[in-house]
């Protein structure tokens, strides 16, 4: 997981981060802070908030091994109604994200207790 300035070429245009899924261990995450900070900008978000929420996102895909997007934390896009929420401390991942990353979590520590062959 890391923090990008705006060297940083994110491929969709409005995005404010991406995930990267590999196999193994080659899994990255990216957030754009020169993107966050528009964003907390124009919707009077305070910064340490909206990267916060940018940051679960992004680590929402790597945990749940998706690059698909639902509602909530994992919407495709904030808006300003989101960022509402994210003031507010409402804009949290749904159930099924929840569900889902608990999955791959699971499954995750159940590989890594098992003895190496």
């Amino acid at each position: 997981m890391g923090v990008a300035g705006p060297q940083l070429a994110i491929p969709a245009k409005a995005a404010l981060g991406f995930a990267m899924l590999a196999a193994g261990n080659g899994n990255r995450a990216v957030v754009s802070g020169p993107r966050i900070e528009d964003f907390a900008e124009s919707t009077a978000t305070p910064l340490p908030v909206a990267l916060g929420h940018a940051i679960a996102h992004e680590l929402g895909h790597l945990i749940a091994r998706s690059n698909g997007h639902t509602v909530g934390i994992m919407a495709a896009r904030w808006d300003n109604f989101g960022a509402a929420r994210m003031r507010q401390g409402t804009l949290r991942f749904s159930q099924s994200d929840i569900g889902k990353m608990h999955k791959r979590l699971k499954a995750s520590a159940s590989l890594a207790s098992q003895p190496a062959l």
